[in-house]
């Protein structure tokens, strides 16, 4: 009983830590991924920038990863306690789309561009900066 006990705390307070993400996913990360197809256990391809910020129901999003501008939208689903994003590469106006998941201080995510023949996913972990 008592160990039911302690993972009913414990599952609340995880719970509770990624609601409270879901309002305060906003802010500056450090980013760090894989092209699509790329092998995600061998060594990240590129790293970078993004930077979330709260405009009332939805995330705008701003990122910089090995020298490409890119700009989107993102929505919070608090039941599934997951973000996804649209976005565009500025220069070239490629887009895509990214799901993430994860904790307070770290969102993993899948990602793909619109029109890639090929279906490959990329992923990417973005860390919290402080």
């Amino acid at each position: 009983m008592r160990k039911l006990a302690l993972l009913l705390i414990a599952l609340v307070v995880s719970y509770s830590s990624i609601c409270a993400a879901g309002q305060d996913l906003a802010g500056p990360y450090a980013v760090k991924g894989w092209e699509p197809g790329q092998d995600q256990s061998a060594k990240t391809t590129y790293s970078g920038t993004a930077q979330l910020t709260k405009r009332g129901d939805v995330f705008v999003y701003e990122g910089d990863m090995d020298g490409h501008k890119y700009v989107g939208v993102g929505i919070f689903h608090p039941e599934s306690k997951t973000l996804a994003i649209h976005f565009t590469e500025v220069d070239s106006g490629k887009m895509g789309v990214a799901h993430f998941s994860g904790k307070p201080n770290e969102l993993i995510g899948l990602w793909a561009w619109l029109k890639d023949k090929q279906g490959k996913l990329g992923k990417e972990i973005w860390t919290r900066k402080k």
